[in-house]
């Protein structure tokens, strides 16, 4: 009896352990993925972003201030104050590829255009670089600017090259590296443009046709560059007939010469032809 009564106790104790244990477990485990549970898990592919990751939005009341305090031709004339003529070259093509696309940043660079204040030489970058651009805009905000206040004669001289800019492929940015380039023409900090463009707007032929009487050789020389493939136009052809004759510079009358003596060419009108080639004659006969 005693043995047994030994042996019962142990299977009591052993059955008190293991139910302890049961219950222990019970406590701290896990639930089994297939058990009912109140918070399901949120896959990762739905998880959402974590709020450092994303970028600030855009905020529409501070960006213009933030413009005004920096202006956009800052990199122009960083480049420009560089001497560094890549550099400039490029970032005339970045402002050219600004201004195209945002009307905020053209009114920025109208604004600084015609401001007297703003420094020679990146005024003139600025007025080659809105040249290039095709828009309806250019020419009238070119204009303002060349009849404005502080309009220096290099300044002429690169707002009328800028009325003749090229302005196709109007989505190529990159056009400032043409100074040497047949048809080209050079401007501050290594910047160079092409000015091959058939004016068609009468006003601008007009405006340009009266600097070819300005007192600045170089000033007369840009208009004739500027408006020599628009002869096709009678009032063109007659404003280079007009001063060449008196014309004293060879430099200005060697573009006008040569761009008549292209008409004179391409004439079907015999009387036209002679009439040209007796002006040409008669300019080269001068000592």
């Amino acid at each position: 009896m005693t043995r047994a009564r030994m042996l019962a106790g142990a299977i009591v104790i052993v059955s008190v352990v293991w139910v302890a244990n049961s219950m222990l477990r019970s406590a701290t485990e896990t639930p089994r993925s297939d058990a009912p549970s109140a918070i399901k898990p949120v896959p990762t592919e739905h998880a959402p972003a974590r709020t450092v990751d994303r970028a600030p939005p855009a905020d529409p009341v501070r960006a213009p201030n933030e413009r005004a305090a920096e202006p956009i031709d800052r990199a122009l004339a960083a480049a420009l104050d560089s001497g560094d003529a890549e550099r400039t070259r490029a970032a005339a093509a970045g402002l050219r590829r600004l201004l195209r696309t945002d009307d905020a940043a053209w009114r920025d660079a109208a604004a600084r255009l015609v401001d007297p204040a703003t420094p020679e030489a990146l005024r003139q970058a600025l007025v080659l670089v809105i040249g290039t651009i095709e828009s309806d805009l250019t020419d009238p905000l070119v204009l303002d600017a060349l009849r404005g206040s502080g309009a220096t004669p290099a300044f002429v001289r690169a707002a009328l090259l800028a009325l003749g800019a090229t302005r196709t492929p109007p989505l190529n940015d990159d056009v400032f590296a043409m100074g040497d380039r047949p048809w080209g023409a050079d401007g501050p900090g290594g910047l160079g443009i092409t000015v091959k463009r058939t004016i068609d707007a009468e006003s601008t032929r007009s405006s340009v046709a009266a600097f070819l009487r300005d007192a600045e050789p170089g000033t007369r020389w840009a208009a004739a560059t500027s408006l020599r493939h628009s002869l096709s136009f009678p009032d063109a052809g007659a404003a280079f007939l007009g001063v060449l004759p008196m014309e004293p510079s060879d430099d200005v009358a060697g573009v006008l010469g040569e761009s008549l003596a292209g008409v004179a060419r391409r004439t079907s009108d015999p009387a036209e032809r002679e009439r040209l080639l007796a002006a040409l004659v008669a300019r080269a006969g001068e000592e």
